[in-house]
């Protein structure tokens, strides 16, 4: 008969309540629940590193491992998080037309602050280039983007890029129209 666990049922209240606290319709949540329970193929409720990874798409992505790292970003080993249906839909939810060009752009320097320190410096562009690039640029070309970047943007020459000046280096409309997907 199957696992009749009480989160494989969302209720009108949780339905409401999540949609107040996202950018989602109920309709949306509806869908990324069938998907949930999906990805959660032994009925625990909760998605794990290994879960994901048995989704070929998603096992060959680089960027992969700092997606789910937003999922918990107190947890600095992305193998080790794991997180239940409405910390999947929050995260999610960034991704919504409704979410703000705001919401969308924090989301994009948090991809990039992978110390989670508020500021992004040489040692996080380096992680995030190599995720972009792999092999395709050396430690030199890379060090060099790396230096260039940092000249032009860091206006407290302090090693370390702000929200502020990452708002300034980015294409604010082509980032949000990249991080719109219809659900």
């Amino acid at each position: 008969m199957g696992n009749t666990a009480p989160y494989k049922v969302l209720t009108q209240t949780e339905l409401s309540e999540l949609q107040e606290n996202t950018n989602l319709s109920q309709k949306q949540i509806i869908s990324l629940f069938k998907r949930f329970e999906a990805l959660d193929k032994d009925d625990t409720g909760i998605i794990t590193y290994d879960k994901l990874f048995s989704i070929p798409e998603l096992a060959m992505n680089p960027l992969v491992l700092r997606v789910i790292g937003l999922f918990d970003p107190k947890e600095p080993d992305p193998e080790k998080i794991q997180f239940n249906f409405t910390q999947f839909i929050q995260t999610l939810s960034v991704f919504s037309e409704k979410a703000s060009n705001e919401e969308k752009i924090r989301f994009a320097f948090q991809s990039y602050d992978v110390s989670n320190s508020g500021f992004i410096d040489s040692d996080n562009m380096k992680k995030i280039l190599k995720f972009f690039v792999g092999d395709c640029l050396n430690e030199k070309q890379i060090s060099e983007i790396i230096q260039k970047t940092f000249e032009e943007y860091d206006k407290e020459k302090n090693g370390k890029i702000s929200f502020e000046d990452f708002q300034k280096i980015i294409d604010i409309d082509d980032i949000c129209d990249k991080m719109t997907i219809l659900i």
